[in-house]
């Protein structure tokens, strides 16, 4: 995919919102171990044109430094809105389902030849709402809430499933925090290094009140942020 055709969005829920903000991807960095159809290291960063400039309607998201397991998470698409008349009429907003996860030895009785560097979620007990990203939609975050700091954590980026999100078909997520070296390592290398600040667990490059922040989108809960920095060139 060509970088001219590439954008990010942001600030806004739906794509025809008088708030949505797009920003153009400058040059995006493919992690050196990925080789399609192999599910491992499927992950890429995104440069930007221009820096975010965040606000109390786009704010950036926490990174973990170490693996946890988490109790509380979602995952979230773009889905066209049901109308009446032709496809182009129809405007694209986001959906979110509440998912759980589940360890690596369950879902690897399921999924065969389960990468390491993966994790795995599927649809909470008694949620109604199901959609499956397998549809058309891999790159959609698992976004997790840490309940002790009310901070959300981006945990996985989807990359495989079969109806994922229904109970006993677990969606297939890379593990966001396997891969924090190559993140710092390579926004490093582009001048604009992702580093930890603050205590041991905590991460003060991200933005508290969750409820909040789940709000604004995908595409901004995708950001990784420079500690510190009151805007952001990456996604």
């Amino acid at each position: 995919m060509a970088v001219v055709n590439v954008t990010v969005v942001i600030g806004a829920k739906t794509l025809r919102s008088t708030h949505l903000e797009r920003k153009q991807v400058q040059k995006i960095i493919i992690h050196k171990d990925y080789q399609p159809p192999s599910l491992d290291s499927d992950l890429c960063l995104l440069l930007l044109a221009t820096p975010v400039e965040f606000t109390s309607l786009k704010r950036p998201i926490c990174l973990q430094e170490k693996e946890r397991v988490w109790d509380r998470c979602w995952m979230a698409e773009w889905v066209p809105t049901a109308v009446h008349g032709p496809p182009e009429n129809a405007n694209m907003h986001l959906k979110k389902l509440r998912v759980s996860q589940i360890s690596w030895r369950e879902c690897s009785k399921r999924v065969r030849q389960l990468p390491r560097a993966t994790l795995c979620a599927w649809q909470e007990q008694d949620t109604n709402v199901l959609f499956s990203p397998s549809q058309g939609d891999s790159g959609v975050p698992m976004v997790c809430a840490d309940h002790g700091s009310q901070r959300l954590f981006q945990a996985g980026v989807f990359i495989w499933g079969q109806s994922s999100g229904s109970r006993g078909r677990p969606g297939v997520f890379v593990s966001v925090a396997q891969f924090i070296p190559w993140i710092q390592e390579e926004t490093q290398r582009e001048g604009r290094v992702y580093s930890f600040v603050g205590a041991p667990g905590s991460s003060l490059a991200c933005a508290p009140q969750y409820p909040l922040v789940l709000g604004v989108g995908w595409q901004l809960l995708l950001t990784a942020m420079l500690t510190g920095d009151k805007s952001s060139h990456w996604a």
